[in-house]
C-alpha cells in the first residue's frame, strides 16, 4: 500500500485535475481503506482475496479486488470516487511499482524496508505536493497527529527514490477512474492477479 502522504499527494493532484466537488470527502474517500483497517479493524476494506498461508508476495497480490469494488459500489459520490482512487493506486503499487520478485526474496524484512522508505520519504512529499492533513472528518485526525509535521529522516535501506515516488504520484493523478471503473464493470480490463 502507498503511505498516507502519498495516497493524500495523489488524491490533491488527482482532484487539481479531474472534477470533484467536496475536496474534503475525496481525500477521506482516497486514505478510508487504511483508515478503516487501522481503526475498525475491517480486514476487508481493500476488497482483497486474502486467505491464510499467504506468502508476503501473496499478501500482496491480492490484498486488492478490484472487481469486487466495482461490483458492490458505484463512483458517484466523491467519497466512492476517493475510496476507489486508493484501491486503483494500491492496485498499480502492488502490480506494477512494487518489485514482487524482490518482496518474495526480501520476505519478512520488505515490510520494514518499505515503512523505512515512508519514514525517508514522507517529509519530501509533504513539502512538495503541499500535503494537507485538515479535514472536516474527525478520522482525519488521526493522520494530522501522526504525519502532518515529519521531518526529514535517513534510514538504513531506501527501497524507493524520492523522484520514484514522486513520478508514481503524478502518474496516479492522470488516471481516469470513470474509464477504469467502466472497463472494469464491462469486464474488458483489469488483471487482478499478475502473480
Amino acid at each position: 500500500m502507498a503511505s498516507t502522504a502519498i495516497h493524500i499527494a495523489i488524491a490533491q493532484e488527482w482532484a487539481k485535475k479531474h472534477k470533484v466537488n467536496n475536496i474534503d470527502d475525496f481525500v477521506f474517500g482516497a486514505v478510508a481503506p487504511d483508515l478503516f483497517d487501522k481503526l475498525y479493524e475491517n480486514k476487508n476494506a481493500h476488497y482483497g482475496n486474502l486467505k491464510a498461508g499467504l506468502t508476503l508476495k501473496g499478501y500482496y497480490c491480492k490484498k486488492v479486488n478490484l472487481s469486487s469494488y466495482v461490483e458492490q459500489n458505484e463512483i458517484v459520490s466523491d467519497f466512492n470516487k476517493g475510496y476507489f482512487l486508493h484501491l486503483v493506486v494500491d492496485h498499480f503499487f502492488y502490480t506494477q511499482f512494487i518489485d514482487l520478485d524482490y518482496v518474495e526474496k526480501a520476505d519478512n524484512k520488505f515490510k520494514s524496508e518499505l515503512y523505512d522508505t515512508y519514514d525517508a520519504v514522507e517529509y519530501f512529499v509533504n513539502v512538495k505536493y503541499k500535503v494537507n492533513y485538515n479535514n472536516s472528518h474527525k478520522e482525519m485526525e488521526y493522520y494530522k497527529n501522526k504525519h502532518e509535521k515529519s521531518l526529514p529522516m535517513k534510514v538504513d535501506k531506501q527501497i524507493f527514490t524520492n523522484q520514484e515516488i514522486f513520478d508514481f504520484i503524478d502518474k496516479m493523478a492522470e488516471l481516469d477512474l470513470e474509464k477504469i471503473f467502466s472497463d472494469i464493470k464491462n469486464k474488458s480490463v483489469v488483471k487482478e492477479e499478475v502473480c
